[in-house]
């Protein structure tokens, strides 16, 4: 059985944080809390540095990550980012997604103009290429329904029942008679 500990996360600009620092011992962390102080939002922050999606499963395409102003509205020209180390079997491991703005300035004007967004993998500190490699390096440490199943009471039974029998015969094994 592999062993993976969460030793530290931090968010820079994830929903309305502008920057934590959380540090994990290998007792318990306690993170509490009124309603609506980011309890929720912590944990949306790791789910979206795994997997890219919230505690609802939406992905980040449909839940909003960037930090809003009091009216409401996406302050801009800010990279929003959460890296987490874990120690997976002893080794250290460091993730890192950034969601980065690509700002533009279209010939003959002189103000630039929002194009578009753009998400950044780094693993260790080092960028990857692509978000299937990302997701590759994220799935060997722990696959996604693994990582929600050992998370939510209520995910193995709102699976369809034949991945639920699926898992149910992975954990027994071989059987005979």
């Amino acid at each position: 059985m592999r062993t993976i500990k969460l030793k530290s996360l931090s968010l820079v600009n994830f929903k309305g944080i502008r920057s934590l620092n959380i540090g994990f011992s290998d007792a318990e962390t306690l993170v509490a809390g009124e309603n609506g102080t980011g309890k929720t939002t912590v944990f949306d922050s790791f789910l979206w540095l795994l997997f890219g999606k919230d505690s609802t499963g939406r992905s980040d395409s449909n839940f909003n990550i960037k930090t809003l102003d009091s009216d409401g509205k996406p302050i801009l020209h800010l990279e929003h980012s959460v890296t987490g180390v874990l120690s997976v079997d002893g080794k250290t491991v460091t993730l890192q997604r950034c969601y980065v703005e690509n700002w533009v300035k279209p010939r003959g004007t002189t103000e630039e103009s929002l194009k578009n967004h753009a998400t950044e993998f780094y693993l260790n500190g080092v960028k990857l290429a692509t978000k299937k490699e990302y997701d590759s390096e994220v799935a060997a440490i722990i696959p996604e329904d693994v990582f929600r199943m050992i998370t939510n009471p209520f995910y193995f039974t709102s699976m369809k029942p034949e991945a639920q029998k699926e898992i149910l015969l992975d954990m027994v094994g071989t059987l005979t008679d």
